[in-house]
């Protein structure tokens, strides 16, 4: 509830407060500040708009073992920027000869690194994603945050 108020009013209620509670509520309101892009991994699967469907399956699986994040593979061109994002379940269904450029999403939601915690947990509950990427102002996929980091954290500190 703090969160919501003003910082005057939101101060004003914490010299309310007993010293130790304080501190503690002090501490999430911290937390849930924190940059998104600390809690971000680069194990994820990033391949080239034009790989098939057949091309993309068999690196899925080469990969995937390794990789924290396998319910999307991440489109990305050779510099990194990041084209759109395919669903486990679409490439699954797609003809074998498909390019991963005719059916992927390429309205993707993303974060940025300077994101908090905060509005990660808004934009998961909101969309319902198990994962969402993080680029940078070039559009770069750096990282992708799993949906079980930052609602394990949210329950944590956020409530």
């Amino acid at each position: 509830l703090l969160s919501a108020l003003s910082f005057a009013d939101a101060r004003a209620i914490l010299k309310m407060l007993k010293r130790d509670l304080a501190e503690k509520i002090r501490s999430i309101l911290d937390k849930q500040e924190q940059r998104i892009f600390d809690f971000a991994t680069a194990d994820f699967l990033k391949l080239s708009p034009e790989m098939t469907a057949h091309q993309a399956l068999d690196e899925y699986a080469k990969a995937a073992k390794h990789k924290e994040i396998v319910l999307y593979v991440y489109v990305a061109d050779p510099a990194d920027k990041l084209l759109g994002v395919v669903d486990l379940k679409e490439l699954l269904v797609a003809g074998d000869e498909a390019k991963l450029r005719d059916f992927m999403k390429d309205q993707v939601i993303r974060l940025h690194p300077e994101n908090t915690l905060k509005e990660a947990a808004g934009m998961f509950n909101r969309y319902g994603f198990r994962a969402i990427p993080i680029t940078d102002e070039n559009d770069r996929i750096i990282g992708v945050v799993p949906y079980r980091e930052v609602m394990n954290l949210k329950h944590r500190f956020l409530e």
